[in-house]
């Protein structure tokens, strides 16, 4: 597989890019296509990048609170999961937390269910976090799962203090 740059517009029109994974450009514009995007440019990424880890910092579980609770709020009000990382992801003031954010979403960007991005980072979304996110997905409660999880990251942090 190969990875593609690209660079293409929503259904509102705003321009958005990143990247995607496909067999040959046909397939990564057929990608863009399925997720509502008109393509506008579209490139063949560099592969020989290699990849690096960085050492990240630790999250802390009020920032996490914060994010979970917010996100919940904005699902609630029926904003798209990716708008809503985005937003989220520019918002937050945590050097550790917000590439982590970058990274999640990204991977819902390029189809990949929330579940799975936020179990790709298990220092921070826990087992019961991500699943939780995933019955929510599977039941279409996502938002009011979020809620849940958010009060229950707030009474944990509560009883630890």
């Amino acid at each position: 597989m190969a990875t593609f740059i690209y660079q293409a517009r929503d259904a509102a029109g705003k321009v958005v890019s990143g990247q995607v994974e496909g067999t040959d450009e046909a397939a990564a514009a057929l990608q863009l296509v399925n997720r509502d995007l008109i393509v506008t440019s579209l490139k063949l990424g560099t592969t020989a990048k290699p990849v690096t880890k960085r050492r990240q910092g630790k999250v802390k579980q009020q920032d996490l609170v914060v994010f979970t609770r917010q996100l919940a709020t904005m699902m609630d009000a029926g904003l798209p999961l990716v708008q809503t990382l985005t937003t989220l992801e520019e918002q937050t003031t945590s050097k550790s937390f917000r590439p982590v954010l970058k990274q999640v979403t990204a991977r819902v960007e390029a189809g990949d269910p929330f579940s799975v991005a936020l179990a790709e980072h298990p220092k921070v979304f826990n087992r019961l976090y991500a699943s939780m996110v995933e019955a929510g997905e599977t039941g279409g409660l996502l938002a009011e799962i979020l809620d849940r999880v958010a009060s229950y990251l707030e009474a944990t942090a509560r009883l630890k203090k």
